[in-house]
């Protein structure tokens, strides 16, 4: 991409960046690149987390209460008492889940971020601004956070705040494979591939390597936190 369009692309705003995201997302890469403006894709990933919560949250509460219920039946509580101790832990957990929802969005999307820029500096070559990498996350987040939005209505449908809509579908539950392939989902794999255009763009490289650096470490964390570690404390 020449100069001249390089510094018209720089002139794009955060609105225009947004709705240039699943338009022209390479003018918006660019534009990130050479003017990075995180903040507005984080503050819409933020705000669509909370709508989320909003319209889940009794389904959250129900979810948490029932396995604090069985740790506490198991550490062998009187009816009486493990009630009156869940009742009084309600209202706190109901707030720590409006708070904590989107502010651990945000600091998933910022070491996320801090991944790939480490990655992307090592194996792709340029130089690219911590904050230009952080904006393209943010997109990435952000298409993800749309998804859980669209779960909604299945989750309140079904009961049930785990919707399965990746590969995991065609594999037994409770499985190690099914929880490698249940977040391959097509709305986080999309949401991958656009990080991945992301880096391409701002680096400069092909298409492959920025994936690499995308899919790789995305990969490694499933099978260390869904596979590894939740066959552990399964």
């Amino acid at each position: 991409m020449d100069k001249m369009q390089t510094d018209v692309n720089s002139h794009l705003g955060a609105g225009a960046r947004l709705t240039g995201l699943f338009s022209a997302p390479r003018q918006t890469f660019v534009a990130a690149g050479v003017r990075p403006l995180p903040w507005a894709p984080l503050i819409l990933v933020m705000l669509v987390s909370w709508i989320t919560v909003f319209f889940t949250v009794d389904l959250i509460m129900d979810t948490q209460m029932d396995a604090m219920r069985d740790m506490m039946h198991e550490q062998g509580l009187a009816m009486a008492e493990l009630d009156s101790t869940l009742e009084k832990m309600s209202g706190y957990t109901r707030i720590s889940t409006f708070v904590g929802a989107p502010l651990g969005k945000l600091v998933n999307t910022a070491f996320w971020a801090l991944v790939l820029w480490g990655l992307g500096s090592l194996m792709l070559g340029a130089k690219v601004s911590y904050a230009a990498v952080l904006e393209v996350a943010a997109y990435g987040e952000l298409v993800q956070a749309l998804g859980g939005l669209f779960r909604v209505p299945l989750m309140l449908g079904s009961d049930s705040l785990t919707v399965d809509l990746g590969l995991g579908a065609f594999v037994p539950t409770g499985t190690a494979l099914h929880r490698l392939l249940s977040p391959m989902d097509p709305i986080s794999v999309g949401a991958m591939v656009l990080v991945g255009i992301g880096l391409a763009t701002m680096y400069r490289t092909s298409t492959g390597r920025a994936m690499g650096v995308v899919f790789g470490p995305w990969l490694a964390s499933l099978l260390v936190f869904n596979v590894w570690l939740a066959g552990l404390v399964g």
